[in-house]
């Protein structure tokens, strides 16, 4: 049986032959890499997991083999394929019906948007053309 982490190593250099575009969750071939593999071995895609040795096994490694070939193939986002997206720290279950939530602004939505915005002086928002809405 191949380790998780030689796993990782193995798809990452599938990705990086591949034209691919990153920023559905990830920004590179690595990091996707390894939440395809964590996902396919049932593992947090928080940043806790760090078993990296730990065998796959051979069920394992075919879903990881599958979702690989779906996103290489098709050029599906991995979060599509996965069934889930992260955006400021939170899981959002997602499928093709509805955008992945990425933005630029995320950063801000920690710092609740400050200095620009005050609290207080917010008494509505408008989510508008957001897709799933979670951004809102």
């Amino acid at each position: 049986m191949v380790s998780v982490g030689k796993w990782v190593q193995k798809v990452t250099r599938a990705l990086e032959e591949s034209n691919l575009f990153y920023g559905h969750g990830t920004d590179n071939p690595r990091d996707e890499a390894a939440w395809l593999v964590l996902h396919a071995a049932n593992a947090p895609l928080d940043g806790s997991f760090n078993d990296w040795n730990r065998p796959l096994g051979a069920a394992e490694g075919t879903l990881v083999l599958a979702n690989l070939a779906e996103r290489i193939e098709r050029g599906m986002p991995l979060a599509y394929i996965l069934g889930s997206a992260w955006f400021a720290g939170l899981e959002f279950e997602v499928d093709k019906s509805v955008l992945v939530p990425r933005s630029p602004i995320a950063e801000l939505i920690f710092e609740h948007f400050q200095p620009w915005a005050g609290a207080p002086a917010i008494n509505k928002v408008l989510d508008l053309c957001t897709g799933s809405g979670c951004i809102g």
